[in-house]
């Protein structure tokens, strides 16, 4: 019997920070019996969110699909909102039904939209599924502004009421807000809730797209956003739409809430922060290593790159350059029997780089002449997916000794 596939599709143009923690919680998705493909719209400006996206399908045993769109259009973030236009919305629906139209011409039985500032619980994927929902969200919530309580991104019925509607009520003042409290605290119960409409968390079955429902905006209607017109066309459709609340994700609105985006991650056992002590001895252990490895015949029979070709893709011209003349000078009389590395020093550690300088001295023979070499080098690391890697090595001039 043939395996229920999902394509996870995104539209992505996210700050780096944010996009290597959400495609960790992706790497961390239990997928059980499922079949996982991705198809990524890079639409980026930033060029390291755009290489964190080629060191996932690098490092990805699924099938991973980016489509490079770069936009004029800047989006604007700050701590206090999100600063959306209207073409910056219409953008995001576009890429959205190029996502749809890449299922349809694939053999994928459903569709799992994500928004790259979310992180998602390891259980989410399996249990959206098994719940056999047309369109089903996992909730979130989000202080859309700082002085406001957390929201959901599931609503009522409308814009964004956050109460069930009844056709003929008249509701008074108090009468809504105690609907709406109600109807909040309802969402805070596990738990798989009919609502009017839904969005950028969503698990939607092929056969709903099928029927030609989009992002797409309708003509009729003054409704801001794209996730209100594609619920409208659902609606009309016959599929119901559905939130459920056992493993809600979190969402990183400002760079102010990535401590607590950690914490998210560690305790759903996805992520484990490392003290300043321990990063230090990681990250000298690992620069050790490179070193010692580095321009030997062992670095290449152990094909230790260390990341380097995803990081500086001409990296692996020189890696290729590297080996020959490594093999040429064997070949012609050279054998280092071994190498010592002293006087390492972390320079600068950033959030997402740091610098090693250390100080090697190679012991060897020289058509059967020994000698020492010393020579400085400086590691540059860069930090993806919550691990370290070495990005590249400047080795200076040497002193001949």
């Amino acid at each position: 019997m043939r395996k229920k596939s999902i394509l996870i599709g995104s539209p992505i143009k996210q700050v780096p920070q944010i996009l290597e923690l959400f495609l960790l919680s992706l790497k961390s998705l239990i997928r059980n019996d499922f079949v996982i493909a991705y198809f990524f719209i890079d639409d980026n400006d930033d060029e390291l969110s755009s290489l964190l996206l080629e060191r996932f399908r690098a490092e990805s045993e699924d099938l991973v699909e980016i489509l490079k769109k770069v936009s004029k259009n800047d989006f604007m973030r700050d701590d206090f909102t999100h600063h959306w236009t209207d073409n910056l919305v219409w953008r995001v629906a576009a890429h959205k039904n190029r996502i749809i139209e890449h299922l349809q011409a694939n053999d994928f039985d459903y569709l799992f939209f994500v928004d790259s500032d979310l992180l998602l619980h390891p259980n989410t994927l399996v249990h959206l599924a098994s719940l056999e929902k047309a369109i089903v969200s996992e909730i979130f919530w989000t202080k859309w502004q700082p002085d406001m309580p957390e929201l959901p991104q599931v609503w009522g019925f409308d814009h964004y009421t956050l109460y069930d509607f009844v056709p003929g009520d008249k509701l008074s003042s108090d009468q809504v807000r105690s609907r709406q409290r109600d109807w909040l605290e309802k969402l805070r119960k596990p738990g798989v809730y009919r609502v009017g409409g839904l969005g950028a968390c969503t698990l939607i079955d092929r056969a709903v797209l099928t029927k030609g429902v989009n992002f797409s905006p309708l003509y009729n209607i003054s409704f801001w956003g794209e996730d209100r017109h594609f619920c409208l066309r659902a609606v009309s459709n016959g599929f119901e739409l559905f939130v459920d609340t056992h493993y809600p994700a979190f969402h990183i609105y400002r760079i102010s809430d990535l401590p607590k985006a950690k914490f998210f991650l560690t305790k759903n056992g996805m992520y484990r922060e490392v003290d300043s002590n321990g990063l230090s001895i990681q990250l000298l252990n690992k620069a050790t290593q490179a070193l010692i490895c580095y321009g030997t015949t062992d670095f290449y029979k152990k094909d230790l790159k260390f990341g380097l070709e995803f990081f500086v893709p001409e990296t692996r011209n020189a890696i290729e350059l590297e080996r020959k003349t490594c093999i040429n000078d064997i070949d012609q009389g050279l054998i280092i029997t071994n190498t010592k590395v002293v006087n390492m020093v972390i320079s600068n550690i950033m959030y997402d780089s740091a610098f090693v300088s250390a100080q090697i001295v190679n012991f060897g023979l020289y058509h059967n002449q020994s000698f020492n070499d010393k020579f400085e080098a400086k590691i540059h690391f860069r930090k993806y997916l919550c691990e370290w890697l070495v990005e590249a090595i400047d080795f200076y001039p040497k002193d001949h000794l």
